[in-house]
């Protein structure tokens, strides 16, 4: 069980958030070679059976005033048309975090709108869903693995590269809907108390408390990012994100001066 853990949503480098997923992602931008992976993860606020699959949100915000090019993804003329794709398997090694539904389901990305009310943001939507006869069943405070994110190094150097590697960027999971068998029609998803199990089939909100929900590229800073469910057929699949800020984050080579040093002493 996810001891420790609260219902919402958790998004990590390399692995799920129990199993030592690291919050910020450094990189160089100095190879085409390799690449990035992104691990999603959630804990239910209850039982669930019948379980159909996922459809998460993740939002881009970049801490420049546009999108660079570099996280210009899938859309038709974009720099980085393929350096975007979805995986279905859990990380290699992953143990406190349980694959719902391994070998069963498929995936894939369902759209990537850039510019998503701002020049410098992007929306993915993303589903994992498996065939009517192989529903599934999620256990109340698991950890689950819901899906993988893989960015590749692609026109990150040299001729034909595309801008902005280096540009720090605040990636966050918005939520996402369970498709459920089992749903209670009188469920509703009007909440007023903004807490992450509010709407049982909307998991959203950090699932360690403080901000697991959110991950950094190149040391940007998020301190804040909330999100609230808003469905319906002038919404499919979608989180509003009602407040979010991304910025390039304080580093350690900033010198400070004697008087601002013995201000914190005081």
């Amino acid at each position: 069980m996810a001891f420790g853990l609260q219902p919402g949503v958790a998004l990590r480098w390399d692995a799920c958030l129990a199993d030592g997923g690291t919050a910020n992602r450094a990189f160089a931008c100095d190879t085409n070679s390799g690449g990035e992976v992104l691990v999603a993860s959630f804990v239910p606020g209850r039982d669930f059976n019948g379980v159909q699959g996922f459809e998460p949100q993740v939002d881009f915000f970049s801490s420049a005033a546009a999108l660079p090019a570099w996280w210009a993804f899938r859309n038709a003329g974009a720099c980085r048309t393929i350096s975007l794709s979805m995986d279905c398997a859990s990380p290699a090694g992953a143990a406190s975090c349980i694959d719902p539904a391994p070998g069963i389901t498929s995936c894939d990305i369902g759209t990537y709108e850039m510019g998503f009310l701002s020049p410098g943001r992007a929306r993915l939507r993303v589903y994992r869903f498996v065939m009517a006869a192989d529903t599934f069943s999620l256990l109340n405070r698991q950890q689950y693995f819901a899906f993988s994110l893989r960015i590749n190094h692609a026109k990150t150097t040299g001729t034909g590269a595309c801008g902005g590697c280096s540009t720090p960027m605040c990636i966050g999971f918005s939520g996402m809907r369970i498709a459920s068998l089992d749903f209670d029609p009188e469920e509703t998803i009007d909440c007023h108390d903004l807490t992450p199990a509010c709407g049982t089939r909307y998991m959203y909100g950090p699932a360690d408390g403080v901000a697991s929900d959110r991950v950094a590229w190149q040391g940007s800073a998020m301190p804040a990012f909330v999100t609230w469910p808003a469905f319906g057929h002038e919404h499919p699949n979608a989180f509003n994100v009602t407040e979010a800020t991304c910025t390039t984050a304080v580093t350690a080579t900033q010198r400070s001066t004697w008087r601002a040093i013995k201000s914190h002493y005081r």
